[in-house]
């Protein structure tokens, strides 16, 4: 019977605590834009966030990093599409970077200058 308790009394624990698992988030956006605006609005987007944006040779995605949260922002230009990927390890604000980054997005479809991160 002393198991079953201490089984009972470890999930109240763990139940208790406040959970710190990894989060992913995708969305996308309309664009009106050419694919190297794209890729440069998500590049100034994920620096005001915190995080190193990343544009590879192949000019497709911009990546970014801080520590092991990823962020990413896929750019179909040629489709007036960007698809945005939030990847955060332990901390609970993923949905609000998400926000963030589309806003950023639809800011710009509507010929808004972003302003500074929160």
């Amino acid at each position: 019977m002393r198991p079953v308790f201490a089984a009972l009394g470890l999930a109240a624990l763990l139940g208790a605590a406040p959970a710190l698992a990894a989060t992913g988030h995708t969305a996308w956006n309309d664009i009106a834009m050419d694919q190297e605006q794209c890729l440069e609005l998500g590049r100034e987007a994920f620096a005001r966030l915190g995080f190193r944006p990343v544009i590879p040779e192949d000019r497709q995605t911009v990546f970014a990093w801080r520590g092991d949260d990823l962020l990413a922002t896929r750019c179909i230009a040629d489709r007036n599409l960007a698809v945005h990927f939030v990847y955060i390890h332990q901390r609970q604000d993923g949905a609000q970077i998400m926000d963030a980054i589309r806003a950023v997005y639809a800011g710009a479809r509507a010929g808004a200058t972003p302003g500074p991160a929160k």
